[in-house]
Parts: C-alpha cells; sequence; structure tokens
C-alpha cells in the first residue's frame, strides 16, 4: 500500500460499516473528470458505513433480523473486494449503543474525504418526523436520515450510496419495522463469476451521484408513511433488494432490480392482506428509490 493511501477499518462495539473508496496513489493517476465529478484511472475504494439497530429497550421491542442485513451488507462489500472491483476494506461499523450521534457523525466525515464511493446502510427501527423528514430511530438518539443525504451531496465522491431498511411510520414506536405475517419466499439465483464481475463493474464503476434507496416511503398513505417488515432472516426489503437481487442475481440496472424488488414485495403484501380479517393500511409496506445514479 501506497503512503498516500487512507486505509481505516474501525469496529465499534457493534454493527455500523461504513466503507469507503478512494483512488490508490491518487497523486500519481491520470484522472478525467465527467460532469464535474473527477474519475480516477487507478484502482479506486469505498468507504462505507454500517449502523445495525436490533438491541432496544421499551416501548421499542428488539429487532431479530437487522443481524442478518449486516451479514448481507459485508457479504456484498466482500465479494467487490474479492473479485477486484473496488477495494470496500474501509469499514466503519456501528451497533445498537455503539451507534451514537458523534460515532457516525465522525465516520461519515472521514469518509467524504478521498474517496471515489462511499454508503451509509441502516437497519433497524424508524420513525416519521413531522417536519424533521424521516427519522432513523436509535437507542439514545434520532439521526436524521436528511441529514446524512445532504452531507454525501454536497461531496465530491463520485458516487454516494444511502441506504435504509426501517419504517417510516407516525404511529407508535411499537409498530416499527413490524413483524412479517409469515416467512416470504424468494427465488435464488445464480451467476459465474465471470458474469458477476463484469456486471459490478458496469454498477460501481460506471456510475456517478446519489443513489438514495429506503425501504418504507414516508409519504405513503397520505404522509401517514408506512412499516417496514422484520423476519428471523432479516427485513424482506434488504432479502429482495440486497440479497437476492444484489447479491444473488445482479444485473447492470440499479432500477431494474429494485422494480423487481417493489413487485416482489408488493405480491407478498397482497398475499397477507388476503389472509388477514384487518388490515391497517399502514402495513402496506411501500419501498421507494429517491434518486438513482447516472450512467457514465
Amino acid at each position: 500500500m501506497e503512503k498516500d493511501d487512507l486505509l481505516k477499518i474501525v469496529v465499534i462495539g457493534g454493527i455500523i460499516i461504513a466503507v469507503v473508496m478512494a483512488s490508490q496513489n491518487m497523486n500519481a493517476q491520470q484522472n478525467t473528470f465527467h460532469n464535474n465529478v473527477m474519475i480516477n484511472s487507478g484502482k479506486q475504494k469505498m468507504a462505507s458505513v454500517i449502523c445495525i439497530g436490533g438491541d432496544y429497550t421499551a416501548p421499542l421491542r428488539d429487532l431479530s433480523g437487522v443481524y442478518q442485513d449486516q451479514k448481507s451488507y459485508i457479504d456484498f462489500l466482500d465479494i467487490l473486494n474479492e473479485l477486484g472491483i473496488i477495494d470496500t476494506t474501509t469499514r466503519f461499523v456501528f451497533k445498537d449503543k455503539d451507534a451514537t450521534y458523534d460515532n457516525i457523525q465522525k465516520a461519515t466525515d472521514k469518509m467524504l474525504s478521498g474517496y471515489d464511493v462511499v454508503s451509509f446502510w441502516y437497519s433497524g427501527h424508524g420513525i416519521n418526523g413531522v417536519g424533521k423528514g424521516q427519522l432513523l430511530v436509535l437507542p439514545t438518539f434520532d439521526l436524521s436520515r436528511k441529514s446524512i443525504v445532504e452531507k454525501f451531496q454536497s461531496s465530491s465522491n463520485r458516487l454516494q450510496i444511502v441506504y435504509n431498511d426501517s419504517c417510516a411510520t407516525l404511529g407508535s414506536h411499537g409498530i416499527s419495522r413490524a413483524t412479517a405475517p409469515a416467512t416470504p419466499k424468494i427465488p435464488e439465483g445464480r451467476q459465474t463469476p465471470e458474469e458477476l464481475k463484469r456486471v459490478y463493474s458496469l454498477l460501481m464503476l460506471n456510475h456517478y451521484g446519489l443513489f438514495d434507496v429506503s425501504s418504507s416511503n414516508p409519504n405513503s398513505n397520505g404522509g401517514l408513511g408506512c412499516v417496514s417488515y422484520d423476519t428471523m432472516e432479516g427485513g424482506i426489503f434488504t432479502r429482495s433488494f440486497l440479497r437476492r437481487q444484489l447479491i444473488e442475481n445482479p444485473i447492470d440496472s440499479f432500477q431494474v432490480m429494485f422494480s423487481r424488488t417493489y413487485n416482489t414485495i408488493k405480491q407478498m403484501i397482497q398475499q397477507w392482506k388476503s389472509e388477514s380479517k384487518e388490515w391497517n393500511p399502514q402495513c402496506e409496506q411501500d419501498p421507494v428509490v429517491f434518486n438513482y445514479p447516472r450512467k457514465i
């Protein structure tokens, strides 16, 4: 590793992972610009912050599947690294009580300097804060999702990813990240390492801007928001999008993979509604992409 490279792995108590991508020996590379975004010609690096909230105190209930979500995040980063797509070894991981406001802010600030790709991943409880946008509820504080998005958008990193698997409701904390009525069945995919490398290169190296995606739309149900379902195997959004699409059956289109995920979850919801005598509109999980990255 060159002395100019920034490589730092921080694991603080639990599960927030910050993964940062930066070019190796950046000063020595021949760089180009596209729409005012610097494109590094050398091997790129990614930095990620991963926050996991599963161990809560009343009135919030503990969540069972968030630790499986964490595994999916890490598996995806490991695949990118092992295939040589991008260096994903810079990770800030915060879990439960270690996912403090200060820890998250310090980690995200470090990511924004010198990396090509930055990502923020969250799995846990969530509410839809009136007048404040969607909030991520952790054991000791409310983190504004909007503040993370704005910080990323003001950065010069080529690709920024904001991802959360959490509820966005105005109801009681007790319904946030609800338990799924039944374990969803999602078909598994198969692809060769060669095909994976081609697809991941197009996804991670050939896009710029913000990819802003949420498992729940705070604007659903006339602004009441909606829940996100939790299972022992993880949130159904993370299982459907990250695990089944992005890891097991990726294609070179974020839009198509999200569309497949959306349709899968809506089919599950329709099945559950047909089996339930009483159905709360806030149970209508409604995944949303606020912004897609652009192709270079």
